[in-house]
């Protein structure tokens, strides 16, 4: 009973693997909430944007956390000029909120480098679309991460589903979208709290994270944003990658007697394994794109 549960699972996710690897992306794109015709926004509204200023122990941590990363890419030559870091998060902040916005979601809260623990739970407190047993519980998880781990140290963009809340904290439109995207397909479930909570069980993260790339992924492809598509195939190949290998590990009979070092390592080489493909993906596209424009009639 196990191993025929273990072997579905397994055909799910080498399912899920096979559309990632076509591309992931349809040739049409429906804007809103298909699921949820009764969300409607106010016409002509902009989501509400608030800007984090300075915080000196949370920029001293920060500073000691990218460290590392800062002399390696100091050390590493590079073919093209390095793109202005506040030039590419005002792009990340306007191609996110052309999204929502597009998607009728400009309820969702966007902070851009913000850190306010009272805020965000205020903002949970007043969610009416999180079942409260979700919010208090799962969402009170939440938000002792947010308040820990803090995304501005990290530079890391995330959804938070319970206070309806997009953080914006890298200098990567890509990254910023792909969030974007993940608060359209949650928001599209009747139940966000119960679908947030079956995505701790086995494949179902898996699904989720197929939704997300296939939404996004079209929705650069419809509108001919060739840039952020290339940069947004080997991010999400690299995430899946990741997810996959950390599905499939925890299927493997004796899972639960591993040392502890061996997940993070194999979600590593999952996560490799992922941009790798993602870039072959790019490359691929890339020659049909070039193969289409020669095809075409030159003015």
């Amino acid at each position: 009973m196990v191993g025929a549960r273990r072997l579905r699972s397994a055909r799910t996710a080498l399912g899920l693997l096979a559309c990632l690897w076509s591309g992931c992306a349809s040739p049409t794109y429906n804007y809103g909430l298909p699921n949820r015709p009764d969300v409607k926004p106010a016409l002509g509204s902009l989501n509400e944007l608030t800007f984090g200023g300075d915080h000196p122990k949370l920029d001293k941590v920060e500073s000691w956390v990218h460290y590392p990363i800062t002399k390696i890419k100091q050390w590493i030559p590079r073919k093209s000029p390095t793109p202005d870091p506040e030039e590419q998060r005002r792009l990340a902040i306007y191609k996110a909120q052309e999204y929502l916005v597009l998607n009728e979601l400009t309820d969702v809260h966007i902070d851009v480098r913000q850190y306010d623990p009272a805020a965000q739970w205020q903002r949970l407190r007043e969610n009416d679309r999180i079942h409260p047993f979700w919010k208090y519980t799962a969402g009170t998880v939440s938000h002792l991460g947010y308040a820990w781990l803090p995304g501005r140290v990290f530079h890391y963009d995330s959804f938070n589903p319970y206070t309806n809340t997009l953080s914006i904290n890298s200098t990567r439109p890509s990254m910023a979208l792909y969030e974007a995207a993940e608060a359209k397909i949650i928001r599209n479930r009747k139940h966000p709290g119960t679908y947030l909570a079956a995505c701790y069980l086995p494949v179902v993260p898996l699904v989720k994270d197929v939704r997300v790339a296939n939404d996004v992924l079209s929705y650069a492809r419809i509108r001919e944003e060739w840039e952020l598509e290339k940069q947004l195939t080997p991010q999400i190949y690299s995430a899946f990658g990741a997810d996959l290998v950390s599905q499939a590990t925890s299927l493997l009979p004796g899972a639960a007697y591993m040392p502890f070092y061996y997940k993070p390592l194999l979600s590593l080489a999952g996560r490799t394994a992922g941009r790798a493909s993602g870039h072959a993906v790019v490359g691929q596209r890339d020659m049909q794109r070039q193969l289409m424009s020669s095809l075409l009639p030159s003015n």
